[in-house]
């Protein structure tokens, strides 16, 4: 009897470990790296609809799954594309730009964006071939908008914006002080992204993790 009990309880042990090795897997590869695919226009030229994009879990947050954040590592920094949820109350996560972190101040004037009222510099590009295989052509093209090179503090990236202001329907002015654990993000596709300047300020809690890109 005492043997049967004491392989019973062997099997037991052997069952606890086997559940925390493969719980310990899953939290490793939960923790490190997940895939996305892009499904809006928002983040165009740099992020095109059905492309799938690494996440780094790992890049400001270690995180358990079910108990969540376990360990703050780094802050996300001016120019970082980020995963986040949404304070609109969206149930999609969100890809955007990080443009403003704790303590700036963002200020957009049409198509120009100051930080900490300084002009942010961007140089306009051809728009082929970036542009040559976006899916909805007739909306965009180069009688339309400008394709822009836009430099962040070193961090460069592209942005597209529509060339006649007077046409739209608002030209997203805003002006804002950055609050702690706070950022202002927005989309590369200036004028068709719902971003910081509609949704307000992304908390700190919900980054999900940083975005890699193939080169």
């Amino acid at each position: 009897m005492k043997k049967i009990k004491a392989t019973r309880n062997k099997i037991i042990a052997l069952l606890i470990l086997v559940i925390i090795f493969l719980f310990g897997i899953y939290t490793f590869r939960y923790s490190v790296n997940s895939s996305y695919k892009i499904s809006s226009h928002g983040d165009i030229p740099t992020l095109k609809i059905g492309r799938h994009v690494t996440v780094s879990k790992l890049a400001y947050d270690f995180r358990f799954p079910i108990i969540g954040k376990l360990i703050k590592r780094n802050d996300p920094v001016r120019g970082d594309l980020i995963v986040f949820i949404p304070p609109d109350g969206s149930s999609k996560f969100y890809v955007k730009r990080v443009i403003g972190v704790p303590g700036d101040k963002i200020r957009i004037a049409g198509d120009r964006l100051y930080i900490n009222e300084r002009l942010v510099e961007k140089e306009q590009i051809p728009f082929s071939p970036t542009m040559d295989d976006i899916d909805n052509k007739e909306e965009y093209n180069s009688n339309k908008y400008a394709l822009y090179n836009e430099n962040l503090e070193g961090t460069k990236h592209l942005v597209l914006q529509a060339k006649d202001r007077d046409s739209m329907l608002g030209n997203f002015s805003i002006e804002i002080k950055i609050t702690e654990n706070s950022y202002f993000v927005m989309g590369e596709n200036r004028d068709n992204s719902i971003d910081s300047r509609v949704f307000g300020l992304v908390g700190r809690n919900s980054i999900i993790g940083k975005v890699t890109l193939d080169k």
